[in-house]
C-alpha cells in the first residue's frame, strides 16, 4: 500500500541518517584524538631536550627523561642545577653507542631483548645501565619464570617446576647418575645468581647427592659452554654467582643429583 512504502522510505531515511551521524561521531573522535596528539606534541616541543653524548646529539621530551623517578636524568633535571650549555645541549661524558636503548626504555618502559647481544655488549650495557640508574635489562633480583627437562628421573621425587619452587624440601627433583637437569627459560636472559636446595624427601636419599656437579650454559642448547662453578655441599641452601646470559642452564654429575629449591635472579 501507499501508507506501506511511505513508512518503509522513512524508516530507510532514519537508517541513512543514523549511519551518517555515526560517521560524523567516528569523524569527530578521530580528530579529537588527532588534535590531542598535536597538542601533546607542542608541549613537548616546549620541553625539548638535547642531549650529546659522548659527542652525538639525542633529542627528547624533558617528561621523557622524568618518566622513571630515581634515574640520573630524574636527579639532575628535578634538582634545578643542571643547566644546558652554550648550544642548548647536556653534555654527558659517555660513550653512544648503546644510549639508544637507554632512551628507548625511558619512552616506553620496555625491557630491553638482548637474545642477540654477546657476553661483551650485555655487560657494556649494564655497565651504562648502572651509570644511569635505569632498569632496562630488568629489576635487580627479577626472578625469571622457567621449565625444567628431565629423563630418567628418581621416581621419588615428585620431579616438577612446581616442586622446585614451593620451599618445601621435601619436594623436588631427583635424577640418576651422568642425566641432567636442564632449566629452560623463556629466552636469553643475564643470569645473576641462583639458590639451590638439596632434596630432603626420602631417608633413602642423601642431601648431598649432587655436590660437585658441573654447571653448563646455552643459548640454544646446541652449543654448550661449561663453567667454572660447581655446586657446593647442597646439604645446604646455597647462593651461587653467575654472571652470564643464557636460556639454558644444565647441571650434570657422575652421581645422583637431587634439588629440592631453585630460585634464579636476573642482573
Amino acid at each position: 500500500s501507499q501508507l506501506q512504502a511511505s513508512i518503509d522510505n522513512i524508516l530507510a531515511l532514519q537508517v541513512q541518517v543514523e549511519q551518517r551521524i555515526k560517521l560524523l561521531e567516528e569523524k569527530e573522535k578521530a580528530w579529537e584524538e588527532q588534535e590531542a596528539r598535536m597538542l601533546a606534541n607542542a608541549a613537548a616541543a616546549k620541553t625539548k631536550v638535547t642531549l650529546n653524548i659522548g659527542g652525538k646529539t639525542f633529542a627528547t621530551s624533558k617528561s621523557t627523561l622524568l618518566r622513571v623517578p630515581g634515574t640520573y636524568f630524574y636527579a639532575m633535571l628535578s634538582s634545578g642545577h643542571w643547566q644546558p650549555d652554550r648550544d642548548g645541549e647536556y653534555f654527558i661524558d659517555r660513550s653512544p653507542k648503546l644510549f639508544p636503548h637507554i632512551l628507548e626504555f625511558l619512552r616506553s618502559g620496555k625491557i630491553v631483548d638482548a637474545s642477540s647481544f654477546d657476553e661483551e655488549k650485555l655487560e657494556e650495557l649494564k655497565l651504562e645501565a648502572d651509570y644511569y640508574q635505569v632498569e632496562c635489562l630488568g629489576p635487580q633480583g627479577m626472578r625469571p619464570p622457567f621449565t625444567i627437562e628431565v629423563d630418567n628421573v628418581f621416581p621419588l621425587a615428585q620431579n616438577t617446576v612446581t616442586s622446585l619452587a614451593d620451599g618445601d624440601p621435601s619436594t623436588g627433583v631427583c635424577v640418576h647418575p651422568d642425566e641432567p637437569i636442564i632449566f629452560c627459560f623463556e629466552s636469553v636472559i643475564p643470569l645473576r645468581n641462583v639458590r639451590l636446595s638439596g632434596y630432603y624427601g626420602s631417608p633413602s636419599w642423601n642431601p648431598a647427592n649432587g655436590t660437585g656437579a658441573s654447571i653448563f650454559y646455552s643459548r640454544n642448547k646446541i652449543t654448550w659452554t661449561e663453567t667454572q662453578i660447581v655446586l657446593p655441599n647442597l646439604e645446604d641452601c646455597s647462593l651461587l654467582e653467575l654472571g652470564f646470559a643464557a636460556q639454558y642452564v644444565k647441571f650434570v654429575h657422575g652421581n645422583y643429583l637431587g634439588l629440592s629449591f631453585a630460585e634464579w635472579n636476573t642482573v
